[in-house]
């Protein structure tokens, strides 16, 4: 057993953990899931740094697929955190530069303890706010129904925590099953009220 045993994979796909074939970039445009600007736009994000959240509402929209893609952009001299569920040790903090340190989350929910709730999902969004990059997954089709979740009483997000998320891609699915990126949005802090605000931004 390795010594750093997050930097495997964990339970990304769900349990028990058996990646389909994944898919790049270049493989979702090609399927039309989003266009080649938009494509770039998100990819030059994930390489200076940037967090993402991918949010859809119903399993099988492909957020995993594309958070697993945004992840192969990330820079490689970063190193990478997969989260291992609702009980992660976090043992892996006092090795770590925030500055080059990717954290994975397969999802933000409690649907499974191998998915990332409760204090858990509290930390996660505390280090971004302390400048680790996090690339995410959770269930959610609008920016209000984002918001209620990470501000739900078991998560209990603060607005630097959510501000510091940076950008959520939303997805949606079609009757026929076709998939497509319905919205790019970027979190902000609204000068007058302090709330969190969000919206459109990439090509």
């Amino acid at each position: 057993m390795s010594d750093r045993p997050w930097e495997q994979p964990f339970a990304w796909w769900g349990p028990p953990w058996a990646p389909p074939n994944p898919l790049s970039l270049a493989n979702l445009v090609a399927q039309g899931v989003l266009n080649a600007d938009k494509a770039e736009w998100l990819a030059d994000h994930v390489r200076h740094g940037g967090s993402v959240v991918v949010a859809a509402l119903r399993s099988g929209t492909g957020k995993s697929t594309l958070a697993h893609a945004l992840i192969a952009e990330v820079d490689p001299e970063r190193s990478r955190v997969y989260v291992r569920g609702s009980h992660e040790p976090f043992d892996w903090l006092a090795s770590s530069d925030p500055n080059r340190t990717t954290i994975l989350v397969n999802e933000i929910s409690d649907h499974l303890p191998v998915y990332c709730w409760g204090g858990c999902a509290k930390r996660v969004l505390a280090l971004a706010a302390n400048g680790y990059q996090v690339i995410a997954t959770l269930h959610a089709d609008s920016p209000a129904s984002l918001l209620a979740l990470l501000q739900s009483p078991e998560i209990g997000a603060s607005e630097a925590d959510i501000v510091a998320l940076d950008i959520v891609v939303f997805l949606d699915i079609t009757a026929s099953g076709e998939r497509s990126v319905s919205g790019i949005m970027h979190f902000s802090t609204d000068p007058d009220s302090g709330r969190t605000v969000m919206r459109q931004v990439g090509p």
